[in-house]
């Protein structure tokens, strides 16, 4: 599959018009052939989003396909990858000596060799999905996207970060995925949820729930859910033919394929940058969506205590497509630094010889010339103390001196 749109017609706040879900997409192979030029650059992409194109692509099965999923550098192109079982299959990159395989989560760059580095598109969002591929990289960023690309609790087979997920410059980041995933233990059969009167496979992965069903042979998403098979009991609950899993008293019934909600008509979420964190949850929980608040250090002093820096996922739908929690980062309050002589923990071997009772700093880092100053941010205020540098390594020598810096001292309450 390929996704285009020369017009800008997409983009990430409307990608779910693109839904490509609850397929079982594999054997696209197209092997890359460095010593016969006539076999043509490597592709063999099971969906490929390219020339500002953006897609929702989840609930899907993969396997053996060269580049599971694929975007190309140009400006404005993205995909939101979510909920997806990627099998054990693929990553055939060429059957010369040495380089067999390659990733299977791609994004292009647009420069250098095999377009490993440069600007890459917009915007990628990969999350809940299990990899059980080993071959190489799970996901590989070739170059920098102008709004990066989120790693979130998905599960590997492989066995920590470095080994799964891989970054050739900057804007990739990563939280919450598990590693060291054990495919086989983590099924059980003899349910039969397809209705055919056979028993089937079910696998829960931590993240999400999947069958095999025994009529066509292929995995079924079922759930988004950190249940694992220990934790659950399978039965058909409501008498329809289909088994059911349940799970700390819920129950949840297996739909019929043909009674689905599309994903894309899920709200968005709003814009809740610079708003207190409070302000900004209920914002959030109007809207139907979990905020989830986490304290960053604001070192410049340009925020309140608690106002929100920034938001992740940004505004917009991705939010609600990929699960419905909105992390907001509020702004933590700097530290207080009292009275005379006491040590700032940025700049060790230096002490304050000078200071006002209660001055609400930030030092400047000292290093090379003995005159420093830092630079004002919003929200300060300028005050100029004396320092004595005893113990400062300057070309590996030792050399008492005398500095001057600038002290940053907030107006604001969001400083203590």
């Amino acid at each position: 599959m390929s996704v285009q749109d020369s017009q800008n017609r997409l983009g990430m706040d409307n990608a779910g018009s693109v839904w490509i879900h609850d397929n079982f997409i594999y054997g696209n192979n197209h092997p890359t052939s460095e010593n016969n030029p006539i076999a043509g650059h490597g592709a063999g992409y099971g969906v490929e989003v390219v020339h500002g194109g953006y897609a929702l692509i989840e609930r899907n099965t993969f396997d053996d396909n060269r580049h599971h999923v694929t975007a190309g550098f140009q400006p404005g192109t993205g995909y939101l990858f979510y909920r997806n079982l990627i099998l054990t299959l693929g990553g055939t990159n060429s059957s010369s000596p040495g380089r067999t395989s390659t990733h299977v989560i791609d994004v292009h760059g647009r420069d250098c060799i095999a377009s490993q580095c440069g600007p890459a598109g917009e915007f990628f969002d990969i999350a809940y999905n299990t990899v059980l591929y080993k071959r190489d990289y799970a996901i590989k960023l070739r170059g920098t996207p102008s709004n990066g690309m989120d790693v979130y609790r998905n599960v590997f087979a492989l066995s920590n970060a470095p080994s799964a997920i891989h970054e050739n410059e900057v804007g990739l980041a990563q939280a919450g995925n598990k590693f060291r995933f054990n495919f086989a233990t983590a099924q059980r059969t003899g349910c039969d949820f397809d209705r055919d009167g056979r028993g089937d496979n079910f696998l829960a992965t931590g993240e999400t729930w999947w069958y095999f069903s025994s009529s066509t042979q292929r995995w079924v998403y079922l759930n988004q859910s950190m249940k694992t098979v220990g934790q659950v009991t399978l039965g058909d609950s409501n008498g329809d033919g289909r088994c059911d899993v349940s799970a700390d008293g819920q129950v949840f019934l297996t739909p019929s394929p043909t009674t689905e909600t599309p994903a894309h008509s899920r709200q968005s979420a709003p814009d809740v940058r610079n708003l207190s964190y409070q302000a900004a949850s209920a914002r959030l929980t109007a809207a139907g969506l979990t905020p989830n608040v986490a304290s960053v250090e604001d070192p410049g002093c340009a925020f309140e205590n608690g106002q929100v820096m920034d938001q992740d996922p940004p505004a917009g739908p991705v939010a609600a497509l990929r699960g419905g929690v909105v992390t907001l980062f509020a702004a933590l309050p700097l530290p207080k630094l009292r009275g005379q002589h006491n040590r700032a923990e940025a700049s060790p071997g230096l002490h304050i010889t000078r200071a006002g009772p209660g001055s609400r700093a930030q030092l400047a880092a000292i290093a090379g010339p003995a005159r420093v100053d830092g630079v004002l941010q919003r929200g300060a205020v300028e005050h100029s103390l004396g320092l004595d540098a005893h113990d400062l390594w300057r070309r590996r020598e030792r050399l008492p001196m005398t500095v001057q810096v600038r002290l940053l001292a907030c107006r604001s309450t969001g400083c203590l």
